[in-house]
């Protein structure tokens, strides 16, 4: 008959008194990948800065190249300063008018008078067609409330130019009252030139269609807006600065009212929803 002796567990000299043999433990006692990264704490970061992103650090590299952007920046100072033209005339200058003043001399002729005021006549239906048209469709369909803040603001801005600026009228002007009464395009010089109104509402409407989702609508308004550009410059409606200040502050308002209509937007939900349910209860 044996007799078993008794397991004792084996000694190891390496290991700590306080510790025991990793052999005796199960390994769920001793989770893996442990490792925790250092961070130092003398670098502040930004809050807005990610903890694993590293500090941003200008190299050799960077340095040189933010170098060689100044140079190129004030040689392209240098340069525009001596490339500027003659500002010593006599009277207000349209390069853009002279280049089309044959057509417009030819338009002065008695026999181009039916010619000019149908031209006229065309840039009036055309901007007030768009302008309506538009309007009925925001009136039916439209989801906010950015045109007509947008078109707001831009007459508000055009009336303070107005009261600060006048332009002197261009030789050979012949942007004559049609028959045709017009709703946005005034004429005979009565409502200024800086900067241009109807071309400005037109391009606040075609960014209005575009964000509709009526691309081809867009592009059409876009079309009569190059008509519209053209004709002003041939009859001497308007000079390039304003035509060109319409449309950049068509563009830029539109885009501007948009970063803050939603508040808007929800404020004047909430009080129609409000009317509309005193109403229901009247009714």
């Amino acid at each position: 008959m044996t007799t078993e002796l008794p397991v004792t567990p084996s000694f190891n000299p390496t290991l700590n008194p306080l510790e025991t043999d990793p052999g005796d433990h199960p390994s769920s006692l001793h989770p893996q990948n442990t490792f925790q990264p250092h961070i130092d704490q003398s670098i502040e970061l930004s809050p807005c800065q990610d903890v694993s992103e590293p500090p941003y650090s200008l190299s050799k590299v960077r340095i040189i190249g933010r170098i060689c952007t100044l140079v190129i920046v004030i040689a392209a100072l240098m340069f525009g300063r001596n490339s500027v033209p003659d500002n010593e005339i006599e009277c207000a200058e349209d390069k853009l008018q002279n280049v089309l003043e044959i057509i417009n001399q030819t338009l002065q002729l008695p026999q181009y008078n039916t010619l000019t005021k149908f031209l006229i006549a065309s840039c009036s239906i055309l901007s007030d067609g768009v302008f309506i048209g538009t309007f009925l469709y925001w009136i039916l369909y439209g989801k906010s409330l950015r045109l007509p803040i947008s078109l707001g603001f831009f007459t508000i801005v055009r009336l303070v130019c107005l009261y600060v600026w006048h332009s002197p009228i261009p030789v050979g002007y012949l942007w004559e009252r049609p028959e045709i009464p017009s709703l946005v395009v005034t004429f005979e010089a009565e409502d200024g030139f800086f900067y241009c109104k109807y071309l400005g509402y037109l391009v606040i409407c075609s960014q209005e269609w575009g964000e509709q989702g009526k691309r081809w609508v867009k592009y059409m308004i876009m079309g009569a807006c190059v008509y519209l550009v053209c004709l002003s410059l041939i009859l001497r409606a308007n000079y390039t600065i304003d035509l060109f200040t319409g449309v950049v502050f068509g563009i830029w308002f539109y885009e501007r009212v948009g970063w803050y209509v939603e508040n808007v937007d929800r404020t004047w939900r909430k009080w129609t929803d409000k009317v509309d349910k005193v109403l229901v209860k009247r009714v």
